[in-house]
């Protein structure tokens, strides 16, 4: 399945998969307007995505995904919680000790 990846100009680390329509173009059809209200303004992070045959995504499971376009019309994906991120930091900051 083909997809586009736009990101969200009001929230940090937010991006929204949506399928490709018959012309290529993203499809937000499905996307409530809530969210679009939400998201504001969405760029495109990336025009083309082929999720068949992924096995990974940077913080998305491929199949996750394909499951919610097939679904629901779309995937949000959000920011890591912050405990997360803390968690990392301090990986990184304990690599340092070594």
């Amino acid at each position: 399945m083909k997809c586009a990846v736009l990101r969200s100009e009001r929230r940090q680390e937010t991006y929204l998969y949506v399928p490709l329509d018959d012309e290529g173009e993203p499809d937000l059809e499905q996307v409530p307007a809530a969210l679009t209200d939400h998201l504001g303004r969405l760029e495109t992070a990336l025009a083309e995505l082929d999720l068949a045959g992924r096995e990974r995504l940077a913080r998305a499971d491929p199949k996750a995904v394909t499951e919610a376009l097939a679904e629901k019309g779309y995937y949000l994906q959000t920011p890591p919680p912050i405990t997360e991120l803390m968690d990392r930091a301090g990986e990184v900051a304990g690599k340092g000790d070594e």
